[in-house]
């Protein structure tokens, strides 16, 4: 198992059809330990310079989905600069002040964050990201990348469920993934894989 968890963290071009095939011999072993899904909506200024603006988690435990929008009125993000991933990717605007409830600053969900990974999480599945690998090494929290386990893009998972894509209304109008419904639709993935040992 220790040579496999070392894959836990490739991103999906990295991964080869013999580990995932090595994989699916403990795959029982390593779904029934994933105890949260986390996915991230942020603008990427540079390879180092990530900012958060949508972070949501599942915890599989009781099914609730926990879903955080940042502001950021300190740190100045040029939106000609994050246009693409503003109108082409997750539709979230950059947002200076708090909102509403929903609203906090990054210091404040990396704190829930943490408190909710340190007291609950033994592995936190995510799908294919850098954003959320590398939070999740910040928190010092273990993470896989569920395409490991075959997981397949949202796009392809919800037309597989027949579900509709749901989206917060923070996101501008249009065809834009919303890290809440995601998670949803991959901790219905990894429960749906879970089942086929059950049955």
């Amino acid at each position: 198992m220790e040579v496999v968890e070392r894959w836990f963290e490739k991103q999906h071009n990295q991964i080869q059809n013999w580990e995932k095939d090595h994989v699916r011999k403990y795959q029982k072993d390593i779904v029934s330990r994933i105890t949260h899904v986390m996915d991230c909506e942020a603008y990427t200024l540079g390879k180092n310079q990530v900012y958060l603006r949508e972070v949501s988690v599942y915890r599989i435990r009781d099914e609730k989905t926990f879903s955080f929008q940042i502001y950021m009125p300190d740190i100045y993000i040029n939106p000609r600069v994050v246009h693409y991933q503003i109108h082409h990717v997750h539709g979230l605007p950059v947002v200076r002040e708090k909102n509403n409830e929903d609203f906090l600053q990054y210091r404040d969900v990396y704190r829930v964050l943490c408190e909710e990974f340190m007291t609950s999480a033994d592995l936190v599945g995510y799908k294919g990201g850098t954003i959320e690998r590398d939070l999740l090494k910040k928190l010092g929290t273990k993470g896989i990348n569920i395409e490991l386990l075959g997981c397949e893009k949202y796009a392809n998972l919800i037309t597989k469920y027949g579900m509709t894509p749901e989206r917060f209304p923070y996101h501008l109008h249009g065809d834009y993934h919303c890290s809440r419904h995601e998670v949803q639709v991959f901790a219905h993935f990894l429960n749906e894989l879970a089942q086929t040992w059950t049955c």
